[in-house]
């Protein structure tokens, strides 16, 4: 019977398993980072949109879109979602694309866009999330 040195073996295996399993370690979390801040700023966007779509003027002497903008942000760092890189879009309409910022009249459709990056463990790339909501604007 021939017996073999196994000295070192648990070194080898943990020295090739290891890497693998941080790497998936990482790759979970920036996954959980990443619907956290795609499920916060969808909440968030439907909120802003519902609260604005009551009143006519939002913040006396304020525009209504710059009301559901600084809301909107306010919103969002109350939940730790960096906004330094916030886009806030809104459109007269049920559309798939805001570009520009217009909050509608009594009774129409307004689309609220908003666009952030998403918190990045690796210096890959930006990831970007978006969130969007329609509502249709009450008699103010």
């Amino acid at each position: 019977m021939r017996y073999y040195n196994e000295k070192g073996a648990t070194l080898v295996e943990t020295a090739v398993t290891l890497p693998v399993f941080i790497l998936v370690l990482f790759g979970f979390i920036q996954l959980c980072l990443v619907a956290y801040t795609s499920l916060t700023l969808q909440y968030q966007v439907n909120n802003c949109l519902r609260w604005s779509s009551v009143y006519d003027e939002i913040v006396p002497g304020e525009d209504r879109f710059d009301s559901i903008k600084t809301q909107l942000t306010k919103n969002l760092n109350d939940f730790h979602v960096d906004t330094t890189q916030l886009e806030v879009n809104m459109c007269n309409g049920a559309v798939s694309n805001c570009t520009d910022t217009d909050a509608g009249n009594s009774g129409s459709f307004v689309t609220l866009q908003a666009t952030v990056p998403a918190y990045n463990l690796f210096p890959l790339g930006q990831l970007v999330v978006t969130g969007r909501a329609v509502i249709k604007n009450e008699p103010f």
